[in-house]
């Protein structure tokens, strides 16, 4: 769409380095929160950080970006481990046996007409065969790239490339459209710097899929368990510089609510209005203060007895950020959350409004 990202098999390329640095070299999950548009000029600054070992010896990683503007933009999370890596399938008879050949002929044009532009670089798909809900690809890298692939556990344009695959055979179960990569689960390498990959990838429901990897010679050299895939529009990409609170694949909208006539029914309300900071205490204790006083208002009015046509008003002041008025009490923002749970719970007897003061 017009847009330069950076492929989301590069952020797991940066989790896998980091984990392997530390001998965590499984990363069990990682979640694309937003991608990463390039700006048109200057740089970008990424920080992955992975956390302290946890009581399973598991870690934290994150992997975030900063441009010139000195905001930070969080574009995945996940989890890294000392698992053994999954042995893998190997792919020794090639082409797989009743595997029919997909025709891959403007593959990258199509692509392109649809807003998915891939570089030189990227166009790395040779051939395609499908067989039941299975789908085999080659890719490679060119040859004068080879060298380059070396400096990576697996290169990501090569990785990127057997998603390729999918495209050509049909799209992937359950997503109409191109997508993009969105939540990695159980990714291993036991070899690395291959610029030749064969691949099957095996669907399942809910646009999912598992990816065994292996060389040119059909030797394993990593396991994906599970990649999902999301679809994506030209809206939520839109070339603007990375914001950390607006370049999530998920977004939350405000819509103009409609006017109310006059003369619609009524019934009973009562407000629980949520009082302003406490300036006698520090901001943490203040929050958890005031957001378990709210849990507590909302419990007892919850067990009284109401008519059914009694309607709870939780008033805000400061909450959210419509009309791009900025958030002004942490706690309210809080409460939001835990409201939004209530009203899943007990539907159309809650309402939430905030106002900026």
């Amino acid at each position: 769409f017009g847009s330069v990202l950076l492929p989301g098999t590069a952020f797991v390329e940066l989790a896998l380095h980091a984990g392997e640095r530390i001998g965590c070299g499984t990363l069990e999950e990682l979640t694309i929160q937003a991608p990463l548009v390039f700006p048109e000029h200057g740089t970008v600054v990424l920080q992955v950080v992975v956390g302290a070992a946890e009581a399973d010896n598991r870690r934290s990683v994150t992997i975030h970006s900063s441009t010139q503007t000195n905001t930070w933009t969080l574009h995945a999370t996940g989890s890294l481990s000392a698992e053994p890596a999954t042995t893998g399938t190997p792919l020794t008879e090639w082409p797989p046996h009743d595997a029919i050949l997909v025709e891959t002929d403007g593959l990258y044009e199509n692509l392109a007409a649809a807003g998915f532009g891939y570089g030189p670089v990227f166009q790395g798909l040779r051939a395609a065969w499908r067989r039941g809900d299975e789908v085999f690809a080659e890719v490679a890298l060119d040859q004068d790239l080879w060298d380059e692939a070396n400096r990576f556990g697996l290169h990501p344009a090569l990785l990127d490339a057997t998603l390729h695959a999918i495209a050509a055979t049909g799209g992937p179960t359950g997503l109409d459209g191109p997508g993009l990569p969105f939540a990695w689960t159980g990714v291993t390498l036991t070899a690395i710097g291959s610029p030749v990959l064969r691949v099957r990838i095996t669907h399942h429901q809910n646009a999912t899929i598992t990816l065994d990897l292996a060389d040119g010679t059909g030797t394993p050299v990593g396991h994906i368990d599970a990649l999902t895939l999301r679809p994506v529009t030209a809206e939520q990409i839109d070339g603007a510089t990375p914001h950390p609170h607006t370049d999530s694949l998920f977004q939350l909208e405000w819509v103009p609510a409609p006017a109310v006539p006059d003369t619609a029914p009524a019934g009973e309300f009562e407000v629980l209005e949520i009082p302003g900071p406490d300036t006698g205490v520090d901001q943490i204790t203040d929050v958890h203060t005031r957001v378990t006083d709210t849990l507590t208002r909302l419990q007892t009015w919850l067990d009284e007895d109401h008519p059914d046509t009694t309607h709870l008003i939780v008033l805000t002041h400061g909450a959210t950020t419509a009309d791009n008025t900025p958030i002004t009490d942490l706690t309210a923002a809080t409460t939001w959350g835990l409201i939004r749970s209530a009203q899943a719970e007990h539907p159309d007897r809650i309402t939430l409004i905030d106002t900026p003061t």
